[in-house]
């Protein structure tokens, strides 16, 4: 949930133009799959099976074998099963995480001497890799299909480990991946105490994703091993433009004394996008101290911060607040805030 939300608030600011967020995470492909190669594709067109059922047929040379039996320069021959599925360009070197056509029900009866795998993979879940990503994601592959290989009783710390390190990833898809499983994973490593300081440092890196740094520090106070607000303050005053906008409202949820201060100042600057994010970030119920700064903000001059602080005061709900909407509602010059303003009242008035 944490790291969806994350996701969504970087999703929607120029940062990045699309975040590929598959319901799979890299190390449940892996776990998933019977056979998992990184390898160049040869072809890209192809339809076996009935008319009424048809699937796409795929070649690719075996460059590397990441789990499973391969021969490395061997052809692989697949399907792909499902909706949604990437087209992969001839010549792109990607990771195909594969299965036995013998065990789909469905699909069973394609399988020849030639061609035995079928991949599910969906658009979000392709990983075609470029010469940079390559061999920290072709390392951590084959770390997770080691992992699975490993004694029972030393998995958890393999995993712990393999978790600390790719959280801090220059590749965002790995540290997302990763984020997602010690979000969502009903067997998400433990983390520890000695493990915050190390993780901080991710949090603090301006070279780590922004939604993965908001989302990690959000799942540290999940887990009770992060409680002041000082670090989502630091965040916050780290940050400007689209990155600042996915950090304010997770800092709001996590607000204290020192979130409360960088909000402020925020509403107060000059940047009216932040400032109407912080004006909501604030309204939250009973911040009787935020009630001050969103009555000034309602008299800035901005229309968006305006608005925006109506909806803050709306949040916090005490008296003091509900007063100062009612004044916005008689008095204020902009036609448009006091509409606003009356809105927020009749809302408030119904039974």
């Amino acid at each position: 949930m944490l790291l969806g939300i994350a996701t969504c608030w970087a999703s929607a600011s120029p940062v990045a133009a699309h975040l590929a967020v598959s319901r799979r995470s890299l190390r449940m492909l892996v776990a998933e799959a019977e056979l998992v190669v990184y390898g160049e594709v040869l072809s890209t067109h192809g339809v076996v099976g009935a008319r009424d059922h048809p699937a796409l047929a795929r070649r690719l040379k075996v460059l590397r074998v990441l789990k499973g039996t391969a021969e490395p320069g061997a052809e692989v021959r697949f399907v792909q099963h499902g909706h949604g599925v990437p087209r992969y360009e001839r010549g792109e070197a990607a990771i195909l995480f594969l299965r036995d056509l013998a065990r789909s029900r469905e699909l069973r009866s394609l399988r020849t001497n030639g061609l035995r795998w079928y991949s599910d993979q969906e658009r979000d879940d392709a990983w075609v890799l470029t010469k940079g990503q390559r061999e920290e994601t072709l390392s951590a592959v084959r770390r997770y299909a080691a992992i699975e290989k490993a004694p029972a009783a030393e998995r958890a710390a393999m995993l712990r480990e393999a978790t600390l390190n790719l959280l801090g990833s220059r590749n965002p898809r790995l540290a997302r991946s990763v984020l997602r499983d010690l979000t969502l994973a009903s067997d998400s490593p433990p983390l520890e105490t000695g493990d915050v300081p190390r993780l901080l440092r991710v949090v603090d890196n301006a070279a780590t994703s922004i939604d993965v740094r908001v989302g990690l520090l959000a799942e540290l106070h999940q887990r009770g091993l992060v409680t002041e607000d000082a670090h989502w303050a630091r965040l916050l005053r780290a940050t400007r433009g689209a990155e600042r906008l996915a950090a304010i409202p997770a800092a709001g949820a996590h607000r204290g004394p020192h979130v409360d201060a960088e909000l402020d100042k925020i509403l107060a600057g000059p940047d009216s996008i932040s400032a109407s994010a912080a004006a909501v970030a604030l309204g939250q119920p009973g911040n009787g101290a935020a009630v001050g700064p969103l009555s000034r903000a309602l008299r800035s001059g901005d229309t968006r911060v305006a608005l925006s602080a109506i909806r803050g005061l709306t949040g916090v709900g005490s008296p003091e607040a509900w007063d100062a909407i009612r004044n916005a509602a008689e008095m204020h010059p902009d036609p448009a805030v006091r509409r606003k303003a009356r809105a927020a009242l009749r809302v408030e008035l119904e039974p």
